[in-house]
């Protein structure tokens, strides 16, 4: 990264910063929505979970802001909430215990199942004990989506307490 300056009149100077900044966090969230959880994919793509005003449905969106690849559930009402489930796992005590915080929402949409993950291990490096990704499981066979780092926003572990989604174990 190059460091330059640039001087106008008065001795009043201007900061510039040129090289490769890191992907900006996207969203693919409509007007009036509000982003729950998005991410950069190492792809490229962005993943979002969006929540309509006044939290009148929940929306999963994948692709960019030009095309959006996948948007689930296709009828946005009341009935979206229940069509997620979430599930997780916790193990406080952090590096001493092996700490783990392990979230998933999952849903299933035209017989592949989707998994976005959030988790957190103690044991790993400072900057890498985050997990952050998509799974997308057809015919048994997984694919993993990961997050590019930087690039999180918001986070999935606010659906514990979260009475809309329906609540199930960890797969």
């Amino acid at each position: 990264m190059k460091l330059l300056t640039a001087s106008f009149g008065a001795g009043i100077g201007l900061l510039l910063l040129t090289g490769s900044a890191p992907p900006r966090p996207a969203t693919l969230c409509r007007a009036g929505e509000t982003s729950v959880f998005s991410f950069v994919t190492k792809g490229g793509k962005t993943a979002c979970l969006c929540e309509g005003p006044k939290q009148a449905y929940l929306a999963y969106r994948f692709g960019t802001a030009t095309q959006v690849e996948l948007q689930y559930p296709a009828v946005l009402d009341r009935s979206s909430w229940k069509k997620f489930t979430y599930a997780f796992y916790l193990r406080g005590g952090g590096i001493s215990n092996a700490g783990l915080d392990i979230n998933e929402l999952r849903f299933t949409n035209g017989g592949v199942k989707y998994r976005l993950y959030q988790n957190y291990s103690a044991e790993q490096e400072e900057d890498k004990g985050n997990d952050v990704g998509i799974e997308a499981i057809v015919n048994g066979k997984a694919t993993q989506i990961g997050a590019r780092v930087g690039t999180v926003k918001g986070n999935i572990i606010g659906f514990r307490d979260n009475t809309k989604v329906t609540k199930g174990e960890l797969e």
